[in-house]
């Protein structure tokens, strides 16, 4: 039995499901075997019963139960982790990182926050020297590069206090020895 990662996607599972049913239907004996310990027919149904109870799931609609209160909860949780890191909240916010430690790895605004020199590096590289954080939402950056004559200063992010926040946790990083 596998166990559901972290951030599970249903789409990703989804896919594992038609895969399944493709190899099943193409003569792969261990896709034929693994439908086989679920059901008797081979549909796109008992591909996602075997997907589900392979994670330990009852069924396809329990699993999906799962996934989606799990990235909904997780999601919640990262936005008031975030909340508490910039509205001075530091103690209740490495109370979450203790209790939740799936928020480290969650999207950019929590990296930026923590100081991940390196996945800040990933996300923001190749958008050179001059760009606009124009967004932070559901996890994900949406990086824009600036106009050239732009009247914004230099840097990564388009407000004062995320770039001053980012250069503090990069010299935090860099003073501990990590780059």
């Amino acid at each position: 039995m596998t166990t559901l990662p972290t951030r599970p996607d249903l789409g990703h599972l989804r896919r594992q499901a038609r895969d399944l049913l493709r190899a099943a239907r193409s003569g792969d004996s261990a896709a034929t075997s693994r439908i086989a310990a679920v059901s008797d027919g081979t549909t796109l149904a008992a591909a996602q019963l075997a997907v589900a109870r392979e994670h330990g799931f009852a069924n396809w609609a329990r699993l999906k139960t799962a996934v989606e209160a799990r990235t909904r909860d997780l999601a919640e949780l990262a936005a008031a982790f975030c909340e508490a890191s910039i509205r001075n909240g530091t103690p209740q916010a490495a109370r979450m990182l203790a209790e939740t430690p799936e928020l480290a790895d969650y999207s950019f605004a929590t990296a930026v926050i923590l100081g991940d020199a390196d996945r800040v590096r990933r996300v923001t590289d190749g958008v050179g020297p001059r760009c606009t954080l124009s967004a932070l939402r559901g996890g994900t950056a949406s990086i824009r590069p600036e106009p050239a004559g732009s009247r914004r200063s230099p840097g990564c992010c388009s407000t004062p206090a995320i770039r001053a926040r980012s250069r503090a946790a990069m010299d935090r990083r860099r003073a501990a020895g990590r780059r």
